[in-house]
């Protein structure tokens, strides 16, 4: 392929809104990754098992005080959390993210449960590539419902319980994070017959007589928050609603809590599900009794294996001396940040700095998961040069139900676009190519 096909590829990307930082088209591979069809029903069937065992967290969290001691960093959401109604409890959206590991397996090591991004870059970079010269013609896809940003805008319109739903899309003035939702935003401006969607700040709804949240003057029928969560200094979790104290985000606290602002990710799966603690209860007995044999079956089969320090000798999978002696064997992660912030991996510390990690990790302030030995690619980054990457895929959950997948790569042991990384297109094919390396 020429210079000229790359160059007219990185236009579509640009010229469809695929851009990083506003002043370039967002890096992408010209070496797609290939899912087998075969496999994907069945990686599918694991995911909506695992989701189903998080969403169990979330409701025993909400009615069980011993579930929720194990959670010390969302004291002071607590109450919130707990009166959320019942039907917010739920995972509305999920981007689960695996790792392609170098055994040929997938294992999840991220559930995103929040406000996970992508959705819109997905199917943007997807089109591009199939529209380039770079695609194999010879390849026959499966539909992926979730690159249509009209997937998501309609799963809306579902959770609202309205044929006409004014729905909004609220980001925060703090730590904005915007990806996405213009995007959806203009989707749903487009649907004939509904109110117009808002868009705006958390910041700028205002507050009725009776605790309705107002959007110029009118309340929402459903929202999706894209609102960063980040872990405070003193290890409690700082939601990017309020800048400096809890008391500013109240209102919106108590409109989530009370129902009155139904959004796509409850405040259980926004706190709690999007937990690396949630991931560590997926291991603990005393939890995993109130799992399905299927879903018990399902998370051992895919999710990485994943433990709290601190938790009594019966509920953990490793000692911290265990971590500390055998570092390369663990990761290391706070409980909720982005953007790969958080993430230390054993064998890429020194002995001193790592038992200063485990020591914070043994007071509950992080979480340690098993160190899987990623797949290295050699991945062509424009034509005729090639990076050897290791890639991880996203699966998408719309209200529980696969819709499709979106792969990111990086020669960093941290893989994430903002730090060297690349988009990878991510297609599901009836068979893979023989060329591909197996």
């Amino acid at each position: 392929m020429t210079t000229k096909d790359f160059d007219a590829f990185r236009r579509e990307l640009w010229d469809q809104g695929a851009r990083y930082d506003g002043s370039h088209p967002i890096p992408v591979t010209l070496t797609p990754h290939y899912f087998a069809a075969e496999h994907y029903e069945q990686f599918s069937q694991d995911a909506q098992r695992v989701q189903e065992a998080i969403e169990v967290v979330a409701q025993l969290y909400c009615e069980d005080a011993d579930i929720r001691a194990r959670f010390p960093e969302l004291l002071d959401l607590q109450d919130y959390i707990r009166r959320t109604p019942a039907p917010q409890r739920k995972i509305g959206l999920a981007r689960f993210d695996y790792i392609n590991c170098d055994d040929g397996s997938l294992r999840l090591v991220e559930s995103n449960t929040d406000c996970p991004g992508g959705m819109a870059i997905a199917g943007i970079v997807h089109r591009a590539f199939r529209n380039s010269a770079f695609r194999d013609p010879q390849t026959q896809e499966l539909p992926q419902v979730s690159e249509d940003p009209l997937s998501f805008v309609r799963l809306m319109q579902t959770l609202s319980g309205r044929s006409h739903p004014r729905v909004g899309f609220v980001w925060s003035r703090v730590n904005p994070i915007m990806n996405d939702i213009q995007a959806l935003h203009d989707t749903a401006a487009a649907i004939e017959g509904w109110p117009a969607p808002w868009i705006g700040p958390a910041q700028a709804l205002e507050i009725s007589d009776d605790g309705t949240l107002l959007a110029d003057g009118a309340s929402l029928d459903f929202a999706f928050t894209k609102i960063d969560t980040t872990t405070a200094p003193d290890g409690r979790i700082h939601w990017c609603a309020w800048q400096d104290h809890i008391d500013e985000a109240r209102p919106l606290l108590e409109a989530l809590a009370s129902g009155k602002l139904r959004t796509v990710s409850g405040l259980p799966s926004m706190m709690v599900s999007e937990s690396k603690r949630a991931i560590a209860l997926l291991f603990e007995p005393d939890v995993r009794a109130s799992f399905t044999e299927a879903q018990r079956d399902a998370v051992d089969r895919t999710v990485a294996r994943t433990s709290r320090l601190e938790a009594a000798p019966a509920l953990r999978l490793w000692t911290p001396q265990q971590v500390f002696q055998q570092k390369d064997r663990f990761v290391l992660k706070t409980l909720i940040d982005t953007r790969g912030r958080g993430v230390h991996i054993g064998r890429e510390h020194g002995v001193d700095e790592w038992a200063q990690l485990v020591k914070l990790a043994a007071t509950g302030r992080m979480v340690v998961q098993e160190y899987l030995a990623p797949r290295m690619e050699w991945l062509e980054v424009e034509p005729g040069r090639r990076e050897r990457m290791s890639t991880v895929v996203a699966l998408y959950l719309y209200g529980g139900q696969p819709t499709g997948i979106f792969g990111r790569s990086s020669a960093s042991a941290v893989v994430n676009v903002g730090n060297g990384g690349v988009i990878r297109p991510a297609l599901i094919v009836r068979k893979i190519p023989n060329y591909v390396e197996a």
